[in-house]
């Protein structure tokens, strides 16, 4: 294992990268990942793994463990509170100076975690406290890239930058720096399944950029089946309210930069509320500031009759 560069940042981390995954029920498709960091050319990481589940994840893992492998793996088994609460208990437990999430049926190419570090290592010493990480594109099983590609092939800008003023949509894949994980952890909600990754990238816009690099360093496996439940009201009215909520609360200083995406986050608050049984006077109180109140009346009754069309759908 390659010793820590001195005069890095973080300096605290001994060693460059903590590969986290979060495992649910994942014996399945837990290979992936294990397999893609058994091939890396860099091993300056650790593999973290958090299983929520109750299947046959343990048992690999710590078979793995046991065969001994060129990079640690750290096994923990916690109760499910959801995908963040995972990672934010990963992040605690991190000893890498960057935080890397490879899903547990996901994989990385055998070059991604060397490639992370060049351009990691691309930013002079002396601006890398302005940074949170490196972010780069993902594809499908099939090859096929998963969302849009940069404007740049490597340009540095913040999220909400990167969002509004670029366009930039679809999977990405991120190294952030430990120390800003922290900084930034993932609302604790243990009724929530899931909290969009967006709502701590937003959070984390307002003091850090990021490096974004046209190369496709993940691969990301889509499942029809998941992508349905993502478009389920009844699944995702949890986690989507929050993260509309967010944006109502925190961003609406964008909303003449992007008056229709706050309109429509306006009307999606209300609407997956409505989902959630929340009264009209829950809604209200949870919005923090006179604008994002003004903004969610006026998109309220779009929201009220987008709720009743998914409810006609769902009973269908």
């Amino acid at each position: 294992m390659n010793s820590p560069r001195q005069g890095d940042c973080d300096r605290e981390f001994s060693i460059l990268f903590t590969v986290f995954t979060s495992a649910y029920q994942a014996a399945d498709t837990i290979h992936r990942p294990f397999e893609s960091l058994r091939r890396q050319v860099s091993q300056d990481f650790e593999w973290v793994v958090v299983d929520m589940g109750t299947d046959q994840t343990d048992v690999l893992v710590r078979a793995w463990q046991e065969e001994g492998c060129s990079f640690p793996i750290r096994y923990y088994r916690l109760p499910n509170t959801g995908k963040h609460g995972a990672i934010n208990f990963g992040v605690q437990k991190a000893l890498g100076r960057l935080f890397i999430i490879l899903d547990a049926d996901d994989e990385c190419i055998p070059e991604a975690l060397e490639r992370l570090n060049h351009y990691w290592d691309s930013i002079p010493e002396d601006t890398k406290e302005h940074y949170a990480g490196i972010g780069v594109l993902c594809r499908d099983q099939n090859g096929d890239l998963v969302g849009s590609k940069f404007p740049l092939d490597v340009m540095d800008t913040d999220f909400l930058d990167l969002w509004h003023s670029h366009k930039v949509r679809g999977e990405k894949w991120l190294a952030i720096r430990t120390e800003v994980m922290r900084e930034f952890p993932f609302p604790e909600m243990p009724d929530f399944r899931s909290i969009p990754e967006s709502v701590i990238l937003f959070r984390m816009a307002r003091k850090y950029q990021i490096r974004w690099v046209n190369e496709i360093l993940r691969i990301y496996w889509v499942h029809p089946q998941s992508i349905s439940r993502k478009l389920d009201p009844s699944v995702i009215a949890g986690p989507v309210s929050l993260l509309h909520l967010v944006r109502l609360n925190e961003q609406l200083d964008w909303f003449f930069r992007a008056p229709i995406f706050y309109s429509k986050s306006a009307i999606h608050y209300s609407r997956f509320c409505f989902h959630r049984g929340l009264s009209l006077r829950a809604q209200v109180r949870d919005l923090k500031n006179s604008w994002a109140k003004v903004l969610w009346g006026i998109m309220l009754p779009v929201g009220y009759l987008t709720f009743l069309r998914d409810t006609r759908v769902l009973n269908r």
